[in-house]
């Protein structure tokens, strides 16, 4: 499985690529840390190259996540990639924003420690499932007897 992560917060993206090393074998983490390098990375994505999940962060340094959202929305090769917003932010904008753009899921990161290597280990476990799901061939609805 392959995941964009945009983050900003170093000691987060610290915690994040210990905790999916210490869980997952089959995780590979591209990350950036900046609105210019996630947008970079987004057009240089195919359907060919995306990655399985993206990661992001709504704050960042040099602007808003709901860019990238909504960049990966606007191509129609990427429509389909599952992208989790992981904010620090409840507002109820934010999320319906978020929501509104296109996200597959939003969630407001723990502030605790114990909390955010469990909401990290979970999603990337559930979105692992969804992504070997989609792999599977599709049932045609003929059966032998």
């Amino acid at each position: 499985m392959r995941v964009l992560m945009v983050e900003d917060d170093q000691l987060q993206v610290r915690l994040y690529r210990r905790t999916i090393e210490d869980h997952f074998d089959d995780v590979v983490v591209d990350h950036r840390a900046e609105l210019r390098g996630a947008l970079q990375a987004v057009d240089a994505l195919s359907h060919f190259t995306a990655p399985d999940l993206v990661l992001l962060d709504l704050r960042l340094p040099d602007g808003e996540g709901f860019e990238v959202l909504e960049r990966i929305r606007s191509r129609d090769d990427l429509v389909d990639l599952p992208v989790m917003v992981w904010s620090g932010s409840d507002l109820d904008s934010d999320i319906q924003r978020a929501y509104a753009s296109g996200a597959s899921a939003y969630l407001v990161k723990p502030s605790d420690l114990d909390g955010l290597r469990a909401q990290i280990r979970d999603s990337i476990a559930f979105w692992r499932q969804v992504t070997r799901a989609e792999a599977l061939p599709a049932d045609t609805g003929s059966r032998e007897r």
